[in-house]
């Protein structure tokens, strides 16, 4: 009975809490040895949980564990930094609809908060869209390199949580490839690595706590990729 309340109610299962609690520190352990690859881990609600120490200093910190990709995307920040922004935005919302799960509360947080805030998230979403994008190449903003091309990869990990694993390389000897191999080198170097730092404490957390914008300018490539790139039907 409790099984089925918790459904009703869309709070997360015991079993999916329990299973999450396992399976986010080996999946921040696995990052942590990309060392020369940048890769994070989002849910199917695109709250991001995991970043590997490359890929928070390709972006100057701005993806992290407990930003939200539609909150940022739909922010006076995105709209200003992505200049496709209205084919970004659309892409959002139907592969949020897409990956996500209609009885979770922490996306009726999500979708509650734009819809009020925000009249072109509330007329895409009416649209009822809901698709996946492939895989492909972005232009990214590397911190301190400029704008290069990488190829962009996502993967889902099998379980209720829906966790889905991206990550970033660049074809052998081009701009990209050179610009993540001085970074990889700036941040060994330095000593900024500190680990991937997964964020398991997602199932207790507020829309408040969830809703801080980062610096997009840095973050709207990878928005703008996840937009295109979901992954296709389960």
């Amino acid at each position: 009975m409790q099984r089925i309340v918790r459904i009703q109610t869309g709070e997360a299962p015991a079993e999916a809490i329990d299973n999450a609690a396992r399976v986010l520190p080996t999946l921040s352990s696995l990052l942590d040895q990309w060392t020369g690859t940048p890769a994070y881990i989002m849910d199917g609600n695109q709250d991001v949980l995991i970043v590997n120490p490359l890929a928070r200093a390709m972006t100057a910190g701005a993806l992290k564990p407990g930003v939200n990709l539609p909150l940022s995307v739909f922010s006076d920040g995105g709209r200003a930094s992505l200049k496709n922004w209205p084919e970004v935005a659309s892409r959002t919302a139907a592969t949020l609809r897409y990956g996500s799960d209609p009885r979770d509360r922490r996306l009726q947080e999500i979708v509650g908060s734009l819809a009020v805030r925000d009249e072109q998230f509330r007329q895409l979403w009416s649209r009822h869209d809901a698709h996946p994008y492939l895989n492909g190449t972005v232009e990214q903003m590397v911190q301190g390199y400029g704008q290069v091309s990488l190829i962009c990869q996502t993967l889902e990990v099998p379980g209720s949580r829906r966790f889905v694993l991206t990550a970033f390389h660049a074809t052998a000897e081009s701009d990209g490839a050179n610009a993540l191999a001085n970074l990889r080198r700036e941040v060994d170097a330095t000593g900024l690595d500190g680990g991937s730092q997964p964020d398991d404490e997602r199932k207790s957390r507020t829309l408040s706590d969830a809703a801080i914008t980062p610096d997009v300018g840095s973050l709207g490539p990878i928005t703008e990729h996840f937009r295109r790139e979901r992954l296709v039907s389960r």
